[in-house]
């Protein structure tokens, strides 16, 4: 089984983030592809962008590069683990767990839009369907509720592409799930 999963940045600012990950993953079968949201870094390029009117494009290579640096703290607690700039195909079957930068693939990638209705979660969606994931998985510091219009990016939903798709609360004590579609 191959999954792509997205941590959300946000999470890196919890106490616990790391234990959970490592607890979660070690629980899932196969292979994970780990994406790693920006964060507050992602969060400052975009009051940047408010304040000094960086435009698009700018913005969203900063935001990428915030993606990186994530994705780097995050190599750190799992060392032995392969950081890959590149879509492997096939993964090598020995590997659990590949951690992705996925900043020049999205530069890359024409059908992604420079501006801020994209997020990592999209960028997650979009990396999962060129893989052929068996699933796609948005780990998140809290679920959707029913009102929660706002819980995905607009460009989401187009490249969910994805057979299955959870969301799981990665601050629960049993990492609460749900699947997609919700009601959201």
């Amino acid at each position: 089984m191959l999954r792509v999963a997205k941590l959300g940045g946000s999470l890196l600012s919890e106490e616990g983030t790391q234990l959970a990950l490592k607890a979660w993953l070690a629980a899932q079968p196969g292979q994970t592809v780990l994406i790693v949201g920006g964060g507050e870094w992602a969060d400052l390029v975009r009051s940047w962008d408010q304040l000094h009117g960086l435009g698009d494009a700018v913005s969203h290579r900063l935001a990428l590069d915030c993606m990186s640096l994530t994705l780097n703290m995050v190599h750190s607690w799992f060392p032995q683990s392969r950081k890959m700039a590149t879509l492997p195909n096939p993964l090598s079957t020995e590997e659990k767990l590949i951690l992705f930068d996925a900043k020049n693939w999205v530069l890359g990638n024409s059908k992604l839009p420079e501006s801020w209705d994209i997020t990592s979660d999209s960028i997650a969606a979009a990396v999962a369907s060129t893989m052929k994931a068996d699933e796609l998985v948005l780990l998140k510091s809290c679920l959707p509720s029913e009102s929660e219009v706002a819980y995905v990016d607009p460009v989401f939903l187009s490249l969910a592409k994805t057979d299955r798709v959870r969301f799981v609360d990665l601050k629960s004590s049993n990492f609460q799930e749900i699947f997609f579609p919700v009601s959201i």
